[in-house]
């Protein structure tokens, strides 16, 4: 009897480890895998976006939001100076480039370009046939206060049929992150816009 009794024991103590171990077991394997399913999310929100013409989005690999940053504001910058300052005598033309441009940026940029419109810049660009050509030559942004302050330095080129005449072009402006658009697809806007200088250049002949 009483041996019966250690070999019944000496069961229930078998199966209280076997289940002890089972349990242990089955909650490692799920703190594993929520802990890979966190670090899965993770690596997926870091992924960026890039526009690529007309269509749909699709996801750049290997890419960290943080560690692009920089590029994307100087291309914000540089896209939005060449849609501002690139001009055809082109009156549709003209209302696209601007609207995209506008869809970019405060109200700063409005002011400027109501202001040029209600002084008939554009009217007198379509109706006397001129180009207007920009090139950016660089761009500085102070990535140590938020909103990010810049400055850009760059040249026009206003081609008439008579003459060419060469400015020099200078702007500062503040970049905030905002949501992914169409519009915006590097997750900027341009905030307090302001041409700092924009003289006549003597003794150049060309942009390049």
């Amino acid at each position: 009897m009483l041996k019966s009794l250690v070999n019944i024991q000496s069961a229930f103590s078998h199966t209280r480890l076997f289940l002890i171990l089972l349990v242990s077991s089955n909650l490692i394997i799920l703190g594993c895998v929520a802990f890979f399913a966190f670090n899965f999310k993770v690596k997926q929100e870091q992924k960026i976006y890039a526009l690529q013409g007309e269509q749909s989005l699709m996801f750049a690999l290997n890419q960290n939001t943080s560690d692009n940053r920089e590029a994307e504001a100087n291309a914000t910058i540089r896209d939005f100076h060449e849609l501002f300052f690139n001009i055809l005598p082109d009156a549709k033309e003209i209302e696209y480039r601007m609207q995209r441009a506008l869809a970019m940026s405060d109200n700063s940029v409005y002011s400027v370009y109501k202001n040029l419109k209600d002084n008939r810049y554009y009217e007198q660009i379509t109706d006397a046939g001129i180009f207007c050509q920009f090139k950016c030559d660089s761009i500085n942004i102070d990535f140590t206060r938020y909103p990010y302050h810049c400055s850009m330095w760059g040249k026009t080129s206003i081609v008439r049929t008579s003459s060419t005449t060469f400015r020099n072009v200078e702007t500062t402006c503040q970049l905030r992150n905002c949501a992914r658009t169409n519009a915006s697809p590097h997750g900027f806007l341009i905030e307090n816009w302001e041409v700092v200088d924009n003289s006549d250049l003597n003794g150049i002949n060309s942009l390049y």
